[in-house]
């Protein structure tokens, strides 16, 4: 995982796969990759896809991310 660039990583507390994405994450820092991971409490996976309010945050950081990137 070393050589992977800069990474913003997305789980919601209730995702099957919080746990997992929560221990890749570690795996990624403990690689030294710059990783970081956004985390929505009580929400499903793939949330910031979801058309609720209470991801607009995590799609307009999103955007910010992009923007900032490219």
């Amino acid at each position: 995982m070393h050589s992977l660039p800069s990474t913003d990583l997305y789980a919601g507390t209730w995702d099957v796969l919080y746990t997992d994405v929560v221990k890749t994450c570690d795996k990624m820092k403990a690689e030294g990759v710059d990783v970081r991971l956004h985390v929505g409490e009580k929400i499903p996976h793939v949330y910031p896809i979801l058309p609720c309010p209470e991801v607009e945050a995590a799609r307009k950081e999103i955007a910010e991310i992009l923007r900032a990137e490219y």
